[in-house]
């Protein structure tokens, strides 16, 4: 699905993700590729901290990250 992402409360477009990094990363492709971002843009999510599920994984961190998914990909 495609989703609005906000930075600085500017609207940087429309995007599709890329890669789910981990329950609180996520990587983004945007659509408009004139971006000053460039054409992907990683977005760490406000306040939500799960455990890593890259390089050392830890504990509940693939369940924290299948969790994060299927809420963005309803």
């Amino acid at each position: 699905k495609k989703q609005k992402l906000e930075k600085s409360y500017a609207l940087i477009g429309s995007a599709t993700v890329n890669l789910f990094t981990d329950g609180d990363t996520t990587l983004f492709n945007l659509e408009n590729t004139s971006s000053v971002l460039g054409s992907s843009v990683n977005i760490r999510y406000y306040r939500i901290d799960t455990p890593e599920s890259t390089g050392g994984v830890e504990k509940w961190s693939k369940t924290a990250s299948l969790f994060v998914k299927q809420q963005i990909i309803l």
